[in-house]
């Protein structure tokens, strides 16, 4: 606050370099009481940047702090929570902050879970671990035209699971809508496996039950076999 009332840029920009890195965001950004960017930590500040228009940014200018999904010039999709940053009762700036749903994160998850994940920004993926042929770009900026996921997942709200492929190869993927604060859905996050390795993953199941059933009968059999004997 005292940054802002006394133009102190310096200052402001030690303390939003500071945050980002102790809070561990995305992103972080100041803007004026009317949307415009004043210093982003985590990137180069464009000249009259108007944020005024985001849901996050126009609910903050209202005096309102809210958390939300929705896409940015700067970050694109992401999670951004915007807050006023008052002083004698008066909103004199706003402050954004959040993380972008990004490669980075779809890595993080397969890195926990062993599946393949994409993020799309309505219908169109906008993050994924999936690489093209080439083994190093990202397969992002497809659109998914599979007609019952958009309906059930982006219209009905529903999550599904369905047969589909990735670079041609056969997959099992769920999608899961994705909303913003207004309850209203503006995109999907998907998991997938390859189709073979849940097969294999079945039949070693379907092994081990068959090797527990057979042992568990020759345990029963044994003590009436000894009593009859």
């Amino acid at each position: 606050r005292n940054a802002i009332i006394t133009n102190d840029f310096p200052a402001l920009e030690r303390i939003l370099t500071r945050e980002i890195e102790n809070q561990r965001l995305g992103f972080l950004t100041v803007t004026n009481n009317e949307g415009l960017v004043i210093l982003r930590a985590h990137s180069l500040t464009e000249k009259s940047d108007d944020l005024s228009k985001e849901m996050a940014v126009f609910a903050a200018m209202r005096g309102i702090s809210i958390v939300t999904i929705e896409s940015s010039s700067a970050e694109k999709l992401s999670i951004r929570a915007a807050a006023p940053i008052l002083s004698g009762g008066r909103t004199i700036g706003l402050i954004v902050a959040g993380f972008p749903l990004d490669n980075a994160l779809a890595d993080n998850i397969n890195r926990i879970t062993g599946l393949e994940m994409s993020i799309f920004d309505k219908d169109s993926r906008v993050a994924t671990t999936a690489l093209n042929p080439d083994g190093r770009t990202r397969s992002t900026g497809i659109k998914i035209t599979d007609f019952d996921v958009l309906r059930d997942v982006l219209v009905g709200g529903k999550s599904v699971a369905v047969r589909t492929e990735i670079l041609s190869r056969p997959f099992l993927a769920s999608y899961l809508p994705l909303y913003n604060s207004d309850a209203k859905i503006i995109g999907m996050i998907s998991a997938a496996k390859p189709q073979q390795e849940i097969l294999e993953i079945a039949n070693v199941t379907n092994r081990m039950t068959f090797i527990s059933v057979a042992v568990l009968i020759m345990l029963l059999i044994a003590p009436i076999y000894l009593l009859t004997k």
